[in-house]
């Protein structure tokens, strides 16, 4: 009996201690509420929505609303190469958690869609003005990234003067060809001159790319199939200045870059002044003694 008594008395203490301390406030048709008042007292973040009752069923449509509404949002900026946005969400945690969520992917592929339309942009006008014979200018305004725009204008650029230059070498071709009255020492000059030219914008391609691959971190890659195999030595030589000034390559690329290529003739200056002076030092030891 006196076992009975005291079950009994323990079940009416523990709902009783489960009314003293539950957590204030009216809740809502979902079971739960946004806590206000003492909320660090109870474990609870200030403007936290949280459930008394264990969490509904509606908790899973709460995090795909919540998902969509913060994806769109993102994507809706970022897709148009707008990175800085107002996001606030207001309801249960589960809709917060879902629109965090859908704010990160929605960023995410957002970005993607950009720099793939900024470097077509840029492809495009790099193309027209060298076509048009316009001044170089791979500079954008806000509309488009900085950075996909001027890697898509330099390739652009540097596909309009391989295709121009392709035919002023065909159109060379074929004058040399008809004119039979023309010296062979000008067509020998002529054909030394004109590699020469082609070497010179094949160099600047080259640098331009390496330059943004280098800034870009991208991995090397010196091949390039809209010129031939003699052209893209030029090309290649380019490419690895651009990757090296980049702030690329290893230390020892950057040794031999700067040291045989960039400054080749202050290479053999101070080469020519340590031998000296080794000379001098050897010549001078041999008197002491």
């Amino acid at each position: 009996m006196s076992k009975r008594i005291f079950y009994i008395f323990m079940i009416l203490w523990m709902v009783s201690a489960y009314t003293t301390f539950a957590h204030p406030g009216n809740t809502d048709s979902s079971g739960g509420h946004t806590c206000r008042t003492n909320c660090e007292d109870w474990g609870i973040n200030y403007g936290e929505y949280h459930y008394h009752d264990s969490t509904p069923a509606s908790s899973v449509s709460d995090y795909e609303d919540g998902y969509d509404q913060g994806y769109e949002l993102a994507y809706s900026y970022t897709s148009q190469c707008e990175e800085e946005y107002e996001r606030w969400w207001e309801g249960p945690q589960e809709f917060g958690d879902g629109y965090e969520q859908g704010i990160d992917d929605g960023h995410q592929e957002g970005l993607l869609v950009c720099y793939e339309d900024s470097h077509q942009a840029g492809y495009d006008q790099g193309y027209s003005d060298y076509i048009d014979d316009y001044e170089y200018n791979a500079e954008t305004d806000e509309l488009y990234d900085s950075t996909s725009y001027e890697k898509g204008y330099v390739d652009g650029w540097a596909q309009a003067e391989s295709e121009v230059d392709s035919e002023e070498v065909e159109a060379v071709s074929y004058e040399s060809s008809d004119d039979s009255s023309m010296d062979s020492s000008e067509d020998v000059e002529s054909e030394e001159e004109l590699p020469d030219i082609d070497q010179e914008s094949l160099y600047d391609a080259g640098y331009d790319e390496g330059f943004i691959a280098a800034e870009e971190d991208y991995l090397y890659n010196d091949f390039n199939s809209d010129v031939s195999e003699k052209e893209l030595e030029g090309y290649k030589k380019g490419y690895f200045a651009g990757y090296i000034e980049g702030g690329r390559g290893t230390f020892g690329e950057n040794i031999y870059y700067y040291s045989f290529q960039k400054y080749l003739p202050a290479t053999i200056l101070m080469g020519t002044v340590i031998f000296s002076g080794l000379i001098w030092f050897i010549l001078k030891r041999r008197r002491n003694k």
